[in-house]
């Protein structure tokens, strides 16, 4: 492996996990601040949208004019992240109007969050070989797995330093990134068409069924889980919290990621992500039937393997399926396949 441009690669995922903490916090405190809560759902909606249709097209623009380029993508993501933040500086600050465009705003640091983490799994197969993509995968998992098990911290610790200074950090942070980025890749600008990537004919089929599962057993994890397991009769299992769940299989599947990447380097990852679908929809749906707390319990941390074996084994496969022509384009159909199964509750959800 090229050991910094992984770690630029894992600082990006980072930082990126960590942004998207802040803006969930922020989000409806800035709504309410400038009197915006009533458009809750267009901001819901504008901000998804976003996040499902321009990746895909920056997707035909880098392909079709920078496909040799690699941080031409991470390089767009981090210009709107930065650009988003500086604006809304200017507007805490009274200098860009009576705060209307927040939601606008807002919309465009989702966006590139979201392209900045995208496009920064674009040079994974140049920093490591195939047979160690899930290694450097399940290195990528921990990094997000991690962020989230804290998210509450984080939460409670961007309340109270306040807007005003959270976007300046992390103006910082996704400029150094960027940078340490663009250093560490410098010598791949030059690369050749044919770099390495199978030259297959892509199925673009294939890549959107793997992205919309992969968003379905999300959704069911991170929303429906808790719940399910909440729902059951145990009064020991309430006083810790409705957060519980969802840590504990976080928990379970940082510690797992490792062990799983080896053996799915072993097994393949096609077969490795069949299996894992299979696992995350079997443990769920035992998680759901299963009437007692403890049995649930064991169902969650069933999941959290299966889950951390989708994210291991779901990267590598979109990996296996790009070819030169398509080296961004098949990145961006796939995550904005992730993104849907969630724009579509939310649009059920707050549209009410």
């Amino acid at each position: 492996m090229k050991v910094k441009s992984l770690i630029s690669i894992l600082a990006i995922q980072f930082i990126c996990s960590v942004s998207l903490v802040a803006f969930n916090k922020l989000q409806p405190v800035l709504l309410e601040v400038f009197d915006l809560s009533g458009y809750r759902f267009r901001v819901i909606a504008f901000q998804n949208l976003l996040v499902f249709v321009l990746p895909v097209l920056a997707g035909v623009v880098l392909d079709r004019y920078f496909s040799k380029k690699i941080f031409t993508g991470v390089a767009i993501g981090a210009i709107i992240i930065i650009a988003s933040l500086f604006l809304l500086m200017l507007l805490f600050y009274g200098w860009l109007g009576n705060g209307n465009q927040v939601w606008l705003l807002l919309g465009f640091w989702f966006l590139g969050v979201k392209l900045f983490s995208v496009f920064g799994y674009a040079s994974l197969d140049q920093v490591a070989d195939q047979s160690r993509w899930p290694r450097a995968t399940a290195l990528i998992a921990q990094i997000i797995f991690l962020v989230f098990i804290f998210s509450k911290q984080l939460s409670e610790l961007v309340y109270r330093t306040g807007p005003v200074a959270v976007t300046a950090v992390l103006m910082l942070l996704v400029m150094f990134s960027f940078v340490f980025y663009r250093t560490t890749h410098q010598s791949f600008e030059q690369l050749e068409k044919d770099d390495g990537l199978n030259k297959i004919k892509i199925n673009f089929g294939l890549i959107i069924i793997t992205g919309l599962l992969t968003g379905f057993f999300q959704l069911m994890v991170t929303t429906f889980l808790p719940i399910w397991v909440m729902a059951k009769s145990n009064n020991t299992i309430h006083t810790l919290g409705s957060d519980f769940p969802l840590s504990v299989l976080l928990i379970v599947s940082l510690a797992t990621a490792w062990p799983l990447a080896d053996l799915i380097s072993k097994n393949g990852v096609a077969r490795s992500l069949m299996l894992s679908v299979a696992g995350c929809f079997f443990s769920l749906t035992f998680i759901f039937i299963v009437p007692d707390a403890y049995a649930a319990l064991a169902g969650v941390i069933l999941t959290g393997v299966a889950f951390a074996a989708l994210f291991i084994s779901g990267l590598p496969f979109i990996m296996q399926q790009r070819n030169p022509e398509n080296r961004f384009l098949a990145l961006a159909v796939f995550f904005s396949s992730v993104e849907l199964p969630g724009l579509i509750l939310d649009l059920l959800r707050f549209g009410k």
